[in-house]
């Protein structure tokens, strides 16, 4: 067995809803061997994970997997369920998993959710080497193993606030994806982006940040205002303390002027050689170091979000309880194996660290870590309460007094922080302020855990509090979408929508295309950008007010999506293209795969659909659709169409041709817009698939809130050949036509057919390859289906052969076409390049010559050293009923002999 790839999707798919991560595996000698035909295997592998006898599998209870193993299943299932039991051990558990055929023989995608990136990582790579090893042993070591990925686990998961941010986000339908390996988060779309890392904002004031972590300054301002702070000085040398002890009496707290987290605070010192000495831990933290007046009372700390008090905990001091037995040591090292405590912030306590602080507190005692407490006696560890130094919390939200919230809230406001933590020293934050309330430090970014999770009273959402004092609504965190897909006319469609939406919106559109990704007007990069991290581009860029998506199958089915919902999904058809691909067996796996886009609109959100496609229509019975309580906005080129008859009779919206004029029917009311022949790019309504893509974009259009005569109007302006480069874009070349199109499978290169047909007495001829990628039996259908419409054929390679060998396609293709249509010429030149260039020098009066590109870039740059003249409409000749094919003399004897070949490599 051999592990080909492991690739993350960050967003919905057609296999979960969430985060998965797919491997692909090859099973080598392990095709079509079933786990009955492996001695010992089932008995190994559940002697090395017997919790695999708990798995359901399909089945759907509890022994379902072990009832497999005994009927027979295949390694490809097994592994998935091992990395699913490994998850479960290495405390990261997904229930989640997926095996898949992927159309090459031992060849399988595992799919499976994560909790943790690098963790599940490691439970696939695991579950592979102990499916071998269990072929012929049930002695597999998994303890080592465990500890390195719950370590690893450790070291890459979100901490406590940030996992808590996450939650509370997307509890509050805010998206959220994690930025980077730490714990930034960023949030909403387009305009409305924002990004967090724990507890600072995009709000967070870079000034007030500044004046937090000075903690000098904080108390000057803190005064100025009237608000209660401990006397202090700053001091940079041994020398300067013993003006400290004049100035004011102890006990003292010594703390680094720009610490954090309780690091080098040592309290409750009375001499100088106490003082010196903490000086000295203070100072291996910040060069200056604040000495101040130890304040008595209880330790606090108060969270203040937007101006508002949202929790309140008191701190209790890293401590042991003695049992007359164990020494302080002894105990730590109990207190410390509380699965709730980790290293540094990442769990919801910390554990007790062993440091110079915590030696020289029990020290002053008169105690050291061999001491043995009496039983029931208390050791304080730590002079401060901060939970990262070990400490516990009690939550006292609801009891503190009027007075002192009022105090912290202007406390936070003064200093100008969003997110606050404010450390409170008070005998009891019941009392009123003057009985001794004074606020010790202000912190930016203050840490979470303890009001998530206090040791001792109720748990406050304070991660809620955060997200929605930058989102008030779920909407505030959004920008309208949609999202097209289909076999054809996906780029044309949102391209027209492009041009729509930026007339009428006088909004930032943001566009992913075959071609590349616009922001605005301005394409940012060159390239197929139909996949999830183009659309996340968009998505993330705050100049973005409304984001328009081409969704290609490659992308859904490696990819996934690059967003939670969408407003609008348009399903443009469905038909046969990429069969034999990715394990795409028949037009099945393509709806189910494309039907991902619908069963992702929000609720109430509108589907659009093909209305004359049967494939497309049948997206209306899903149930993962119809669970979204959607819309659904039909579009058809024929009235009589029954379905758009009964859709709009029962209420529903469409659009649709009716003696030539565009039809809507849309917030109950029914308009002639506009004689679709009005539309350059529908070629005076021949092109009958534009005018499919006209009635897409309108009904989108319409969807997300548009005017229909507006958006018809940015249609009539739509240049075919600068807003739409690459599809149907049409020249003169003296007195021949050339038609340039990126069409590629049957249906596309047949709706281009049709509508030459219209163009009787013309010479047609084809500059044409197929992809080597698709199923012989369908590169074969289209090669059948277009020899009726061409006169000539220039049969070539595309740049990419995939996999093909030089001249394969258009030998087949050649063998094909002068089967069906004896009476066309057929010429093949591998090189696209000079097969085109072939067609424009032999282009003769009253040719269209169309040209199927791979490059479009070279195509163009070719065509335009021809002097093209840019046109919206090839001219019907006048008296010209000569069928296709009949122009059996227009050649030269060298073209129609159907034996010319030029390779030209």
């Amino acid at each position: 067995m051999k592990i080909v790839s492991i690739r993350l999707v960050e967003g919905p798919s057609v296999y979960h809803n969430r985060e998965t991560m797919i491997m692909v595996l090859d099973i080598g000698e392990w095709v079509e061997v079933p786990s009955t035909d492996i001695p010992h295997f089932t008995e190994n592998l559940l002697k090395i994970l017997p919790g695999l006898k708990l798995h359901t599998c399909s089945p759907g209870y509890v022994g379902g997997f072990v009832e497999r193993l005994h009927r027979g299943t295949y390694m490809a299932h097994i592994v998935e369920h091992i990395a699913l039991e490994l998850s479960t051990l290495c405390g990261i558990e997904v229930t989640y998993g997926k095996t898949r055929y992927v159309g090459k023989p031992g060849r399988y995608e595992i799919v499976v959710r994560y909790v943790n990136e690098a963790g599940m990582k490691e439970c696939l790579k695991k579950a592979v080497e102990v499916a071998r090893l269990a072929v012929t042993t049930s002695e597999v070591e998994l303890e080592s193993f465990i500890l390195k990925v719950k370590e690893i686990v450790s070291n890459t998961a979100l901490g406590p606030s940030g996992q808590a941010l996450a939650d509370a986000a997307r509890k509050l339908g805010v998206p959220c994806r994690r930025v980077g390996e730490h714990s930034m988060l960023q949030l909403g779309y387009g305009r409305n982006t924002k990004r967090v890392q724990a507890a600072v904002s995009n709000n967070t004031n870079l000034i007030s940040v500044e004046i937090a972590q000075d903690k000098n300054l904080t108390k000057k301002i803190l005064t100025e205002n009237f608000i209660p702070t401990p006397e202090g000085l700053v001091v940079e040398s041994v020398d300067k303390l013993k003006d400290v002890m004049a100035e004011f009496s102890g006990p003292y707290a010594v703390k680094p002027l720009d610490g954090n987290h309780g690091k080098g605070v040592v309290l409750n010192l009375n001499t100088l050689e106490e003082l010196t000495d903490a000086f000295h831990v203070a100072q291996g933290y910040s060069s200056k170091v604040l000495v101040e007046e130890m304040v008595q009372g209880k330790d606090y700390r108060v969270l203040i979000v937007d101006g508002t008090l949202v929790a309140a905990a008191e701190r209790v001091p890293a401590r042991v309880i003695g049992d007359g037995k164990n020494s302080v040591l002894t105990l730590i090292d109990q207190v410390n194996s509380d699965p709730r405590r980790g290293n540094g912030h990442m769990n919801i306590l910390s554990k007790i660290e062993i440091d110079e602080v915590l030696l020289n507190g029990l020290k002053k005692k008169g105690k050291n870590l061999n001491f043995i407490p009496l039983k029931n006696e208390i050791v304080v560890l730590r002079e401060n309460a901060n939970i990262s130094s070990g400490g516990t919390a009690i939550d006292v939200t609801d009891i503190i007094h009027p007075e002192v919230k009022m105090m912290c809230q202007r406390a936070a406001r003064i200093i100008g922080l969003d997110i606050c933590g404010l450390d409170l020293m008070h005998k009891d934050i019941t009392l009123p302020l003057d009985q001794g309330a004074k606020i010790i430090e202000v912190n930016a970014g203050p840490g979470l855990r303890m009001h998530l999770a206090p040791s001792e009273g109720q748990p406050r959402p304070v991660a809620e509090h955060i997200i929605k004092m930058l989102y008030p609504t779920k909407e505030s965190s959004r920008i309208p979408i949609i999202a097209v897909t289909g076999t054809n006319g996906k780029t044309t469609t949102v391209r027209m929508l492009h041009k729509i939406l930026s007339d009428q919106k006088n909004q930032c559109v943001g566009l992913t295309t075959t071609d590349g990704i616009w922001i605005g007007k301005n394409r940012i990069y060159t390239g197929d950008t139909t996949g999830p991290k183009s659309s996340r581009l968009i998505l993330s860029d705050k100049a973005v007010d409304f984001a328009v998506l081409e969704v290609a199958r490659g992308g859904l089915l490696r990819g996934g999506l690059a967003y939670d919902y969408s407003d609008v999904a348009v399903i443009t058809n469905i038909s046969a293209d990429h069969i034999g691909q990715d394990g795409i067996e028949d037009l099945q796996d393509l709806l189910w795969i494309k039907s991902l886009v619908a069963e992702r609109v929000k609720e109430s959100g509108t589907v659009v659909l093909n209305a004359d496609n049967d494939l497309t229509l049948s997206i209306r019975d899903n149930p993962r659709v119809l669970k979204q309580k959607p819309h659904f906005f039909l579009f058809s080129k024929h009235e009589m169409n029954a379905i758009l008859q009964n859709h709009i009779h029962a209420g529903g919206s469409a659009c649709w041709i009716e003696d030539g004029w565009i039809m809507v029917r849309h917030m109950g009311a029914t308009e002639h817009i506009l004689k679709v022949s009005q539309i350059p790019s529908t070629m005076q309504g021949l092109a009958e698939f534009q005018v499919y893509n006209v009635l897409a974009s309108l009904a989108a259009a319409l969807a997300a809130g548009l005017d229909a005569h507006k958006a018809v109007a940015s249609l009539q302006a739509f240049s075919t050949t600068n807003e739409n480069m690459g599809r149907l874009n049409l020249y003169k070349v003296r007195d021949s036509y050339v038609l340039l199109d990126y069409g590629h499978n049957q249906d596309a290169l047949t709706s281009i057919g049709n509508m030459l047909n219209h163009f009787k007495g013309y010479t047609k001829t084809a500059v044409i390859g197929l992809p080597g990628d698709r199923s012989p039996v369908l590169l074969e259908e289209t090669a059948a289906a277009l020899s009726k419409y061409y006169d000539n054929f220039i049969l070539k390679d595309d740049n990419d052969l995939r996999g093909r060998k030089p001249g394969e396609i258009p030998q087949m293709m050649r063998k094909v076409i002068l089967k069906n249509n004896a009476k066309t010429t057929t010429e093949i030149v591998l090189n696209e390049i000079e097969a085109v260039k072939l067609a424009l020098e032999q282009a003769e009066p009253n040719e269209i010559i169309a040209i199927y590109y791979d490059n479009f870039k070279d195509i163009l740059e070719l065509i335009l050293q021809y002097d093209p003249e840019p046109i919206n409409f090839i001219p019907l000749l006048p008296n010209a009923i000569a069928p296709i094919g009949a122009n059996e003399d227009a050649r030269s004897p060298a073209k129609k002999d159907g034996l010319n070949q030029v390779n030209s490599i």
